[in-house]
């Protein structure tokens, strides 16, 4: 039912689970998630961005042919830095009239309330609309997670596609004009980034291979050139980005490479096999848009038909980056398991108590949690601590990882962290500490942690007192199954009390039905599981002397609530 992992094997724990289950974050040329918030915006806001003043925000609600979206946080510094370059962006868009039409900006602010936007709209004057993601749901779709400020422009065709991002700040607004006066220049086909494959056909010895042919594909297509840099190992070279592409091929071999030939070049022989296509173009005139006249191109389409990368040469990083996903950021601490271990240990016996063991336990839903027996053994008494490891809300932020410990009531006694810090990346002192512990500690993990920055909040240290209060409102996920340890003893007896009671009363409106009836234990374990009214610490019910009784918390009382 559950995997126990023991102080030798918390490394290789560690090493396993850094690899698996990771999302992937999306980029250029790939459709950016839909998503639909609560409505906070101003009636204003609202005509600005051609929608109607409901209660529900949709992606798909806007019209218009540019969106650019930036994710922010209302605490972060060069979120506020960049509120000036994005005003004199969003000005500039407003005065031009063709881009006024085509082009809206708004603001998604993670991890903020709306209260929280208006104040830094007063505050720092932000001229666009700002939506609230508290509970960071579309921030989580992306997998871009380290820090903010991160801006992606999005075109409208059949879906919203990236064709531009950005992680952290910029200096000057011109970074995303460009961009957005670019991409509506023409179509929404070119090749640039971001981008649909034009049509292009090449003739090869197995065929003309053209972009029907490659449709719902991943594909590289490499349009070489004689020119030579100066040094030899320069993957712009020729010679070497023939090397990466059948390295490439190896990892990849579903993957198909379009070498496209030109006057004095042919593909060597040995890479004449299949996934391999080299030939000349078709139609030289239409296949000139792609080939560089200084040099070598090279193309990475996606399965959706969009330039994902665009550059002189391709290495294998890039083209592992592009097929398997960048994977999504986690915060990881740095410290060793068996270093985690000995400093929840000193911070228990620090308070009076002795350890006899701590062990890591992967729980049913995944969470990992430090069951830590207590001194006597014999006694049966357990703390249970967790390691909350967050990524940072500001793209110059340090990531945050903390403690926090429960009784067997599910009750908080301790916090305590690895790496907790505030403006300047300066860590927490004790005094921050004691006033985080002195407003949660005697709370149950189960309550409902509600946070206000100006009064809850360290000084200086908002974002991460915000992500302390996040971890512990799920806490009660972590935790809600756990019914092992003696965890929540009490509160599993009163649930199966309250099912005995269920199975009582069906039971003896079945006997006033059927008078001669002779229940057994057979019939009142059958009701109990038709009622879905079980022992949740999988007890068995039974009849003792004519009264229903549980194997794990003894006899039905008289009266029932």
């Amino acid at each position: 039912m559950k995997k126990r992992f023991f102080l030798f094997s918390f490394f290789c724990l560690a090493a396993l689970c850094a690899t698996v289950g990771s999302a992937s974050a999306i980029n250029v040329g790939d459709p950016f998630p839909l998503f639909s918030r609560e409505n906070i915006l101003t009636p204003q806001e609202c005509a600005y961005l051609r929608i109607a003043p409901d209660k529900q925000f949709s992606l798909n609600d806007l019209s218009h042919d540019i969106i650019i979206i930036e994710f922010l946080n209302v605490y972060c510094h060069t979120c506020r830095m960049q509120v000036e370059i994005f005003n004199d962006l969003f000005t500039t868009i407003q005065k031009d009239p063709e881009l006024s039409r085509r082009v809206c900006m708004i603001g998604i602010a993670v991890g903020n309330t709306a209260d929280e936007i208006q104040d830094f709209k007063k505050n720092f004057g932000a001229l666009y609309p700002i939506l609230s993601d508290k509970e960071k749901a579309i921030f989580n779709m992306t997998g871009n997670l380290q820090g903010t400020p991160h801006t992606y422009i999005l075109r409208k065709e059949d879906q919203r596609f990236i064709i531009d991002y950005h992680a952290g700040g910029v200096t000057s607004k011109d970074r995303y004009l460009n961009t957005v006066k670019f991409a509506l220049r023409g179509t929404f086909t070119g090749t640039t980034p971001g981008n649909k494959l034009p049509v292009f056909a090449v003739k090869t010895a197995r065929g003309i291979i053209d972009d029907k042919k490659i449709q719902g594909k991943k594909c590289i297509l490499y349009f070489p050139s004689d020119k030579r840099y100066a040094v030899e190992n320069d993957t712009r070279n020729r010679k070497n980005q023939v090397k990466i592409l059948m390295d490439i091929k190896k990892q990849f071999p579903d993957v198909p490479i379009i070498i496209v030939q030109y006057p004095g070049f042919s593909l060597p022989a040995a890479l004449t096999t299949e996934g391999f296509y080299a030939g000349d173009p078709v139609d030289a005139h239409v296949m000139a848009q792609f080939r560089s006249t200084d040099g070598p191109t090279i193309y990475f389409v996606n399965d959706y038909g969009r330039i994902a990368f665009k550059d002189e040469g391709i290495t294998l990083y890039n083209a592992q980056a592009i097929i398997e996903g960048k994977g999504e950021y986690k915060a990881v601490p740095e410290a060793k398991e068996e270093e985690i271990v000995k400093i929840i240990k000193d911070h228990i016996e620090k308070d009076g108590k002795k350890a006899a063991a701590v062990e890591k336990e992967v729980l049913d839903n995944g969470n990992a949690v430090y069951v830590i027996t207590l001194e006597p053994r014999r006694d049966g008494v357990f703390l249970f601590a967790r390691l909350e490891s967050k990524s940072s809300l500001c793209d110059i932020c340090h990531d945050s990882h903390f403690f926090y410990v429960l009784d067997q009531d599910g009750v908080i006694l301790d916090f305590f962290f690895l790496q907790l810090t505030k403006l300047g990346n300066i860590p927490w002192t004790d005094a921050d500490v004691a006033k985080i512990k002195k407003q949660i500690a005697g709370k149950s993990i189960f309550s409902d942690f509600p946070f206000d920055p100006k009064a809850d909040a360290v000084t200086t240290a908002t974002m991460s007192s915000s992500l302390v209060y996040e971890s512990l409102n799920a806490g009660k996920k972590v935790f809600g199954e756990l019914k092992v340890y003696k965890f929540r003893y009490d509160y599993w007896k009163e649930l199966c009390i309250n099912n005995m009671c269920l199975v009582r009363a069906k039971l003896a409106d079945m006997k006033h039905k059927q008078p001669d009836l002779a229940p057994d234990d057979s019939l009142l374990q059958g009701i109990a599981k038709e009622l879905k009214a079980t022992c949740p610490l999988d007890g068995t019910y039974l009849f003792l002397d004519g009264t229903i009784m549980c194997s794990n918390h003894g006899l039905v009382p008289q009266i029932c609530k």
